[in-house]
């Protein structure tokens, strides 16, 4: 297997979830990010992967975790894309809201 130049990419079940993740990440204004589908990613490695795993069966799971070489993010729903505020949480990370609250 070859590792891939990108420290942090994005793979997705299939080609409409690719879509669907490029309508969320343009909503917060980010435009530089690579994707991949499971079939697209099969045989790369990278530093870094987040795994949108909506719908993925077994197989697909399997191929998209072990693309990562330092560290792995697995998002298990991807949120609504809606309204004018989307709101993404990443577990562990603290809000505004938590750091007043102390």
């Amino acid at each position: 297997m070859r590792e891939h130049e990108s420290d942090l990419v994005f793979i997705v079940k299939d080609d409409y979830a690719k879509k669907d993740l490029h309508d969320l990440l343009y909503q917060y204004g980010i435009s530089s990010y690579e994707s991949y589908t499971v079939k697209e990613a099969k045989g790369l490695e990278f530093k870094w992967v987040c795994v949108f795993d909506d719908d993925m069966n077994i197989p697909e799971s399997y191929i998209a975790y072990t693309r990562a070489l330092v560290g792995l993010i697995v998002v298990k729903k991807l949120p609504p894309i809606e309204s004018n505020h989307v709101s993404l949480i990443i577990a562990g990370a603290e809000t505004d809201d938590e750091e007043s609250a102390d």
